[in-house]
């Protein structure tokens, strides 16, 4: 039996192509982590909170680990994590819902998040090829600022 609170990840579709692109492990996702029965994700807006899920095409769903953290415990690694992701502070390769979830699910279990979540983020990181990402249209309605 496992001991403690599951961290479930819960990884979106920001980006039709990513029907196109999945097969190359490319991809563009919002991953968001839920705790205590509460999202949490970062955005262009900061940090955000939600009991209910998003309104995007959800990709995949995974408990990444446990957490022995309380949840007031829990709340003020998330209000840590607030001060690097605040609003305006987002950056599509390096600041990004993605690397937060990361963080946060590192903080909380000690694991961290599936490699091809970020990996689209990464590869243009790491090509310093910024402007591509532009290439991957949005799904309809949506935006990065969920």
């Amino acid at each position: 039996m496992t001991a403690g609170v599951s961290v479930t990840l819960f990884v979106y579709d920001l980006a039709q192509s990513n029907t196109l692109t999945r097969w190359l492990g490319l991809g563009k996702y919002l991953a968001t982590v839920e705790i205590y029965g509460t999202r949490v994700w970062a955005g262009k807006k900061g940090v955000e909170t939600s009991k209910d899920p998003l309104d995007l095409p959800l990709r995949w769903t995974g408990v990444i680990g446990h957490t022995t953290k309380s949840r007031a415990e829990t709340m003020a690694v998330v209000e840590d994590l607030r001060d690097h992701f605040k609003n305006g502070s987002y950056d599509a390769i390096g600041n990004n819902g993605n690397t937060f979830a990361s963080e946060l699910c590192v903080k909380l279990c000690g694991r961290d998040i599936p490699q091809w979540v970020n990996m689209l983020y990464d590869v243009f990181a790491t090509l310093h090829f910024y402007p591509t990402l532009q290439l991957f249209k949005p799904v309809h309605g949506t935006s990065m600022t969920a």
